[in-house]
């Protein structure tokens, strides 16, 4: 098949209407121009395509905390590997306005927390996002859980 590379911003290369499905994993936070990939993620999908993306949750408390944790931190925690901390959006809601404003329909917004995967190599770390992420699980406080499956279609006009 074929290989593009374009930002999310621009993706000139990619047919009109072509698309029925558009997968990102924890892309959408680091875009920035986030309306511009919303209007481009509408022009290239087919009527009734689905974009189906992972984000952070902005106002979870795992990434409130992260925004202010040095990066020598993170990489720290993740084993070598880590990188800064931006939101493109303020909030999930915010961003659902976003894809709104550029003609998409909500599905679903399914949210999971995600602090125990953060902290894996350290075993009380672990063990007490475990428990964490159990009482977030059992409470359902969505605001409060850092991992979103954003659902969207374009409408099927």
């Amino acid at each position: 098949g074929d290989c593009f590379i374009c930002s999310a911003e621009h993706m000139d290369p990619l047919k009109s209407g072509f698309y029925d499905l558009i997968y990102s994993n924890y892309v959408l936070e680091h875009i920035e121009d986030l309306d511009a990939a919303a209007r481009e993620i509408h022009r290239i999908l087919k009527p009734g395509g689905i974009c189906v993306c992972s984000i952070p949750n902005p106002k979870a408390p795992e990434f409130a905390i992260a925004r202010h944790t040095p990066l020598w931190f993170h990489r720290l925690v993740r084993g070598g590997s880590g990188w800064h901390t931006h939101y493109a959006y303020a909030s999930v809601k915010a961003l659902g306005e976003r894809f709104a404003r550029a003609g998409m329909e909500p599905v679903e917004v399914s949210f999971y927390p995600s602090v125990e995967q953060y902290f894996e190599r350290f075993a009380l770390l672990r063990w007490l996002g475990a428990l964490y992420d159990w009482l977030m699980r059992v409470s359902h406080i969505k605001g409060m859980m850092g991992n979103v499956c954003f659902v969207t279609k374009k409408s099927a006009e």
